[in-house]
């Protein structure tokens, strides 16, 4: 019984079980999940690209989970879905009073992730006002909540992720070329499912056993 429980509390653990939800034996899947165990092991800012649907959110899950910061929490948040009128409020938190309707103090998504991984879906659909914000939060570590007056050190590694050309933004003034350097210290791409059609059969089996229950 406690060997079963330290093993559930184990990093090795929890990358084997999340490396069994990336269905696949081709080349390019195998490649994949080698570089997301490497990746794993550096904790810097990582960007991760790829075509709608691939999975990039179970990827930085598993790069989570394989990292120094395991035991941390990670936080998901999909930058296309958020309000454009509340995503500051939503990222950084704010204050009592900042604005109306804010009768307590609020951690946001950034706040919530210290210790552990805050994973930026869409990071492509950040306005630029927002990017500047991001990118100093890269550079120093610190927060300032919403109607904050003191700055907030946050120990969180930053996982990005878009299926847009951040590339072409830059040249199209639409995402600042600084926080794409900064973002894209470290790179994985998910394959999309036409460049491992070897998976197809496996793939099929996978959901066949799980939805025939």
């Amino acid at each position: 019984g406690h060997a079963i429980g330290m093993a559930k509390l184990s990093p090795v653990s929890q990358v084997a079980s999340l490396h069994m939800q990336i269905i696949g034996r081709s080349k390019p899947i195998r490649q994949f999940t080698n570089e997301l165990d490497k990746v794993a092991r550096v904790d810097a800012p990582l960007l991760i690209t790829g075509e709608s649907g691939t999975g990039k959110e179970l990827a930085a899950r598993t790069i989570h989970a394989g990292s120094v910061r395991w035991d941390g929490p990670i936080i998901a948040v999909n930058c296309a879905e958020l309000s454009p009128t509340l995503i500051h409020a939503e990222l950084f938190g704010y204050e009592r009073g900042a604005f109306t309707g804010a009768q307590k103090r609020k951690h946001g998504y950034l706040e919530q992730a210290s210790g552990g991984t805050i994973f930026l879906d869409e990071v492509g659909d950040l306005p630029i006002e927002l990017q500047i914000l991001l990118l100093r939060f890269l550079q120093e570590s610190t927060i300032r909540r919403v109607g904050g007056t003191s700055d907030i050190h946050v120990d969180a590694r930053v996982i990005a992720a878009t299926h847009v050309n951040l590339r072409m933004a830059v040249q199209d003034n639409r995402f600042r070329e600084d926080l794409f350097h900064r973002l894209n210290v470290l790179h994985v791409h998910v394959p999309p499912l036409r460049e491992r059609s070897g998976d197809i059969e496996q793939l099929a089996h996978y959901y066949l056993e799980k939805f025939s229950d």
